[in-house]
């Protein structure tokens, strides 16, 4: 159960899965709110045994079992898009979820130094 709630944690599902995200809310309410909602953090603070407390509980039971099948039908679905007989895949890529607050310096001072060059 432990090796499955890691796996929950390290995937960005549980941002916009609310079955998901309520599986750990329910696993400790107040660790929940005061680790700011990190999954990843929460059951770091919580451990093996912390977790196995926890999912004695029948409502955690609950909502891990209501979790898996979330996390099931997301990976096991079929888009329609895949249904489409075309012969090439398309690929998009957001550079939003790529990039952080601290490259802002770094990449300023890059585009200053491309700006200096003048012409002719």
């Amino acid at each position: 159960m432990v090796d499955e709630l890691n796996q929950f944690a390290y995937d960005l599902l549980w941002t916009w899965q609310p079955r998901i995200e309520a599986l750990f809310r329910a696993l400790d309410p107040d660790l929940w709110k005061s680790t700011r909602e990190n999954p990843v953090l929460l059951l770091a603070q919580l451990g093996e045994e912390g977790v196995r407390k926890a999912c004695e509980r029948e409502e955690v039971r609950r909502a891990f079992d209501d979790a898996r099948a979330a996390y099931h039908e997301y990976y096991e679905r079929k888009p329609r898009f895949m249904d489409a007989q075309a012969p090439l895949g398309i690929a998009y890529f957001s550079l939003e979820f790529g990039l952080s607050e601290s490259r802002a310096a770094a990449s300023s001072r890059s585009i200053r130094k491309i700006e200096a060059p003048t012409c002719p």
